[in-house]
Parts: structure tokens; sequence; C-alpha cells
């Protein structure tokens, strides 16, 4: 297939201008990639298209949020009904907030209270971990090596640890994220191997008077597309209950793109604590978290765990929500999800299969990760074990290919991809066709 020529002229001179008045030129970390990257001016159901005028089938949605496509025509109604009828006010009480909040209590397995945020998914976690502390009185929380669980200190550990710097694979250091974090608070942190139970009972027996919560991504998306095993959420599950410590699940991005109920209600297992975000307003601001009653009622004003936030219940973003959920239960929309990354994953597999190269693609529900040089990721040292300089120049290889035939897969460190309802067999047959190509033309780097 021959390659779309792309200029990307008009994304090099806004970068060059934009370095001189943010850092990096970006607005964080995750959204540079060099030379520089591309700068997008619209967004339109499953379409971006950039400065330069070039358009790209996306895969990107908004680190998630897109789950219904960009720009969706009802959900972005409702949020202009909403700013002519209601307005932006913040910082009071109103209906709508009641509304979502009861519909998200009718979905979620185990949701008897929820308490909206008004920014990130980040918001919502530092509140399940704030609360854990204050319901145990214990000062640990175990979080999966791999996890990402937002910027602040309390979780900002061993995200993406060099294999030097992770000590041992059953029992990994506490490698910080950043700069700045107080060691006083990484070793508070203790970080488990995804998808070892016997790995989390000895953590266990070695801290469990001091362990307030256990945190875990259902799927390890942060990491690419890892499903955590039904047998470790169910010893993570038996273990707090044992113990007296939170089982609080990160759904940020697993939660409201797969399934109403979450990726912990799809297996089966309710946590005692959940964050939500991304998916659950179609990209509009809003993060909640939610969970038992009597853990929940600890959050202010009705207990003593400081809770506030100027745009909490943002009463935009909370009819962008509305409106989403109606889309969702009235389309079906998550078999369709379900049905296109079950589709992407087994026709790259396939391909690699007939190509015998090393290389595999995971998928769970509509999140789909393409890893070269293994055939199985079950845990975080499965990847880091082949993501060396040439398996990552092999990353960046796979991502400009696509671009230039008009595929756009955002650069991070793993190639993670975001399917949404505007997405249909022929998008995912064109993708797969195209890695194939790909795997073709790189079949001796990546031979068995």
């Amino acid at each position: 297939m021959t390659a779309i020529a792309h200029d990307t002229a008009g994304s090099a001179a806004l970068h060059e201008r934009a370095r001189r008045s943010l850092p990096m030129g970006v607005t964080g970390d995750g959204r540079y990639s060099a030379p520089y990257p591309i700068s997008f001016a619209r967004a339109q159901g499953k379409w971006m298209h950039d400065v330069d005028g070039n358009a790209y089938v996306d895969y990107h949605g908004g680190f998630g949020t897109a789950v219904l496509g960009y720009a969706h025509p009802e959900v972005d109604e409702a949020v202009m009904s909403a700013t002519r009828e209601v307005g932006a006010f913040v910082g009071v009480p109103h209906p709508y907030e009641v509304a979502l909040a009861e519909r998200l209590c009718a979905v979620l397995p185990g949701a008897e209270r929820v308490a909206l945020c008004g920014g990130g998914g980040t918001d919502a976690i530092y509140h399940c971990v704030r609360l854990a502390r204050a319901a145990t009185g214990r000062p640990k929380l175990i979080k999966i090596e791999g996890g990402y669980h937002g910027w602040h200190g309390d979780v900002g550990a061993s995200t993406r640890p060099s294999l030097n710097a992770a000590g041992d694979a059953r029992h990994p250091a506490t490698v910080p994220n950043s700069d700045g974090i107080l060691p006083a608070v990484l070793a508070e942190v203790v970080v488990a191997p995804a998808n070892d139970a016997e790995a989390l009972e000895a953590l266990f027996r070695a801290h469990a008077d001091q362990i307030a919560g256990v945190l875990v991504e259902p799927v390890l998306y942060s990491a690419g597309c890892i499903e955590i095993d039904r047998e470790f959420l169910d010893t993570a599950r038996r273990l707090c209950d044992r113990d007296g410590a939170l089982l609080i699940f990160d759904e940020v991005m697993s939660g409201f793109r797969n399934g109403l109920s979450g990726a912990g209600g799809r297996a089966g297992v309710v946590p005692d604590l959940g964050a939500y975000g991304k998916a659950v307003a179609n990209g509009y601001m809003l993060s909640f978290l939610a969970g038992r009653a009597e853990v929940m009622t600890l959050l202010a004003p009705e207990g003593p765990v400081f809770y506030s936030g100027t745009f909490n219940g943002h009463p935009l973003s909370v009819a962008a929500a509305l409106k989403t959920l109606d889309v969702r239960e009235r389309d079906e929309v998550a078999p369709r999800l379900w049905h296109l990354g079950d589709r992407v994953a087994a026709g790259i597999n396939a391909a690699r299969d007939q190509l015998g190269v090393e290389a595999v693609c995971q998928a769970y529900g509509s999140v789909f990760c393409i890893y070269f040089g293994t055939r199985q990721v079950r845990d975080y040292r499965d990847y880091a074990r082949t993501a060396g300089p040439d398996i990552n120049a092999l990353d960046d290889a796979l991502r400009a290919f696509l671009r230039e035939r008009g595929v756009y897969v955002h650069k991070r460190h793993v190639n993670r991809c975001f399917i949404g309802a505007q997405h249909d067999d022929a998008d995912a047959d064109h993708l797969v066709e195209l890695v194939a190509e790909f795997l073709g033309a790189h079949r001796e780097a990546l031979a068995r």
C-alpha cells in the first residue's frame, strides 16, 4: 500500500512557537513525540484533522475518553442545552448531580454512594487512597507494578521502572515515577507483580497489619492491555476481607468503556472503592469515586475526610455524562466495541502466525495493544524485558507507518489503542491489513 504524502509543516511551526511558552511545547507528559507532535485543529466521530488539513482515522480517543466518538451530536447538544438552560454555575448543589449519582449507583456493583470530582481520574484515586487510610487507620498501599494511577505522590511509583531499578520480580522495589516525591511517602507504597497471587499473599504476610488497601486496575491498560486474572482479583478480595484492608479498583480507563458495570463487574469481583472517569462523559471533564456507604460516608461534610473541589459536579459535565449513559444503554454500544476489539486482535495475530514473527495483539473490550518481541504479556516484566532500543524503534516506526497511511496511534511507551462507537468492521479490517503489511516489512527484525 502506498503511503500518503502528508505535509505536517504546520505542526512543526506550531510546536516551535509553543516551545517558547509551554514546557517542551506541550501541556503534559504523553503529548510530545520527536521531532515534533502532530497538532490537531478538530475532531469528529472517528476522525482527527490536523492543522495542515490531514485527516486520520483515530485510535487515540482522547486517552480513551471518546467512547462514542468525538463531538457526538447528542452529547454535545445536551451540553449546549444545559449551557442555555442551566448555565455553567459551580460550587452549589443542583438536581442534575443527584440524577447522575442515582444513575451511577444503579449501574455499578457495590456502589452505594458516589462522590463526583471536577478533574481527571487522579482526583478520584487520591480520595480513594485517603479514604482507605482513614477507614483502616493504616498507612501502606499495595499497587501493581506497571500501573499508573495519576500524578500524586501517594501512588507515584513503579509505573515504568527500569528492570535494573525494579529489583526482584516477586517482591518489586518501589521506584518513584518523578523527582520531587518525598521518600517518606514512597515508603508507604508496596509494589506487587500482576497476576501473581502467591506474591500478593506474601506481601500481605509481610505487611498485613499496615495495609490500608490494594489498588489495582482490573485490566492493566497502563501497560498496554494486560487482563488481570480472576484468581488474582479473587485473592486480593479475600486477603482484604481477611485482614481488614480495602480493595480499590482503578477503573478510570476500563470503567464505562466496555460495559456500564466496569471490568470489575464483568469479572464478578466487587471492590470496596472504585475510581472512574474518562469515558463516563465522552470527553467532558468528570471523574468520580464510588463504593460502600460505610466507607464513602467518611467523606466531608458527613465524615472527617476532607472532600471538596470548585468544579465537582459541574452541571455541563453532568449533562454530558447523563446523555452518554443514555446513548450507551439505548444503542447497546459495548457488544459492538468488544466485537471490534476481538476482530482486530484476531486478525493481527493471524497475520503474525502466518509470517512467523514475534509479536502479539492483546485486546480487552475496546482497547488493544500491539507488542513486539514477545507472544504473551501477563505482567509488566514481560513487556519490560522486550522494551529495548530496537523494539522502541519498531514502535515508533509502526506509528509513523500508520500515520503516513491516514491512521493515528498516539505515542506512548506502548502501542495502546482505543476503539470508539464510530469505528466499524471495515476500519478494523483496514487496520489489520496495515499492521500485517508492517509486520511483513519488518519480518527479519521480528523473526522468532
